[in-house]
């Protein structure tokens, strides 16, 4: 990596910097999205609205490709649930 930042000309701290900046972000998603349950990509996540502060009361997780069928079953069931 040092090669290619030196080969392009930019500022190699700097460079450093920002890829432990990322580095980092990347690690936090990370530890989000295991702590939510996602096993694939997508995930898809269906719930309702908790509060007025925008927090959602996950009730179902989707993992992987999902047709539009099971999509919409998903947000039926939601919705039957909550009335």
């Amino acid at each position: 990596m040092d090669e290619i930042v030196t080969d392009v000309d930019l500022a190699q701290d700097a460079f450093r910097q920002c890829m432990l900046t990322v580095d980092e972000e990347i690690r936090r998603h990370i530890a989000e999205a295991t702590r939510l349950g996602v096993a694939a990509t997508p995930t898809l996540f269906v719930g309702e609205l908790g509060d007025t502060r925008g927090t959602v009361r996950l009730r179902r997780r989707i993992n992987g490709a999902a047709s539009f069928e099971t999509v919409k079953a998903a947000v039926e069931d939601v919705g039957r649930a909550k009335s």
